[in-house]
């Protein structure tokens, strides 16, 4: 069961040449009651493989768990999951240009500890 009281404040999608039955999404969530952030992966791929219905499998994979994160250790974490070859961020996802935070001012896009760490005061 997922903690309601995580709220996403990054997230990046990477799909296999726009086929959404091959997605990987990188989600990085802040829990504002124990200040902790988790980074996950979430992937799918078809049921019954590439000749299989369009109803994708989803399997989650934790990449960290943050208590009391500091901006750097979160940009390392989400930066470890995007060179990680077995999901699709590097050759879909266009990271440095796409990954999206969650800010107070408005919705930011790239990777850099200014923006991690107005996501997390967000």
């Amino acid at each position: 069961m997922e903690n309601t009281n995580a709220v996403l404040i990054g997230t990046l999608t990477a799909t296999i040449d726009g086929d959404g039955r091959y997605t990987d999404r990188l989600e990085v969530k802040l829990n504002v009651t124990t200040n902790t952030v988790t980074v996950q992966v979430r992937s799918s791929t078809p049921r019954g493989g590439m000749d299989g219905d369009s109803t994708p499998y989803w399997n989650d994979q934790l990449v960290a768990t943050l208590t009391n994160p500091k901006p750097a250790d979160v940009l390392k974490a989400v930066k470890s999951a995007l060179s990680n070859d077995a999901w699709n961020f590097k050759r879909y996802g266009k990271p440095t240009k796409n990954f999206l935070w969650y800010t107070p001012e408005a919705h930011r896009v790239g990777l850099s500890l200014a923006l991690v760490k107005s996501a997390l005061l967000g």
